[in-house]
């Protein structure tokens, strides 16, 4: 029986925090951020085969998920709150084949620093989390904005969009 599988497992908290600063305007990173997914992220982070693009829904119930041509999509996570270019609170469910049950709560902010920004993001899970879960989760994390995301991010301002990077 795998862990998640165990019934007797108790309940437990866990957490990620990361922060990077960014030499952009916070308004070009958080454009880039959740408009630009599909640029950034690679294709194996996709929980779906068959998924083409990942959707960053900026508004209260909208949805951060993957879909595919044929209609098939996967929802990651659904907004809570939001402060345009500057604050995202996000829920997701951890179903037990990725280490849960439990529910994640993540709340990303994104603040000027100097002449750039600095973005935080504070991954929460509550639930029956199999023990180590969370050091895949930082290194996930870490991979996919401290490599991708920053990368995506050097290597796009010089053909971005101008009027972003104001």
């Amino acid at each position: 029986m795998a862990a998640y599988e165990n019934p007797t497992q108790s309940i437990r908290h866990t957490r990620v925090l990361l922060e990077i600063v960014f030499p952009l305007p916070r308004t070009y990173v958080w454009h880039a951020f959740t408009q630009k997914m599909s640029d950034w992220m690679p294709k194996d982070f996709y929980i779906l085969s068959t998924s083409q693009k990942m959707v960053f829904q900026t508004r209260v119930g909208g949805q951060v998920y993957e879909t595919g041509d044929r209609g098939e999509s996967f929802t990651w996570f659904q907004v809570a709150a939001l402060v345009p270019q500057k604050h995202v609170s996000l829920v997701g469910h951890l179903f037990p084949s990725w280490g849960g049950p439990g529910v994640s709560f993540i709340t990303i902010d994104l603040t000027e620093a100097g002449s750039g920004c600095k973005f935080q993001l504070d991954d929460q899970v509550l639930g029956h989390i199999v023990q180590g879960t969370e050091v895949i989760w930082k290194i996930g994390w870490e991979e996919l904005l401290s490599k991708h995301f920053s990368n995506y991010l050097k290597n796009d301002q010089s053909q971005g969009d101008k009027d972003l990077l104001l």
